[in-house]
């Protein structure tokens, strides 16, 4: 049987984070946008139709969101790096891709963004 590559792409997370170098960041909760895209052998999932032999995105989604509001970072890199070392934790995923937005961070432009990706080691 072949593996079969699955990828799934979690949008826009919305979490209120503490981040940034200012002062005043740290003490006014600000929105963030998180994007995840992951990779991982969906084989043994569509083999039995099973949520246990998947992803759960749901799960993947809380766990994100709960890290970011509970942390406190002055750069969205060290926030990005956290996050891809979290998702990488699950077994099943050989790699991924975060992008976080932070749109209150500029002044004259829409959005700020960063994207790291990363694989399992």
């Amino acid at each position: 049987e072949s593996c079969k590559m699955a990828v799934i792409k979690i949008k826009n997370i919305k979490a209120m984070a503490k981040i940034g170098v200012y002062d005043y960041e740290q003490e006014k909760r600000q929105p963030l946008f998180i994007t995840l895209k992951l990779h991982y052998d969906a084989t043994p999932a569509c083999a039995g139709d099973d949520i246990s032999k998947a992803v759960d995105y749901s799960l993947l989604e809380k766990s994100i969101l709960e890290f970011t509001e509970n942390s406190s970072f002055a750069l969205i890199e060290t926030l990005c790096d956290r996050l891809l070392e979290l998702v990488l934790q699950h077994p099943m995923v050989s790699k991924a891709k975060i992008t976080i937005a932070k749109p209150e961070a500029v002044n004259f432009a829409e959005n700020v963004f960063v994207s790291m990706k990363k694989k399992q080691k």
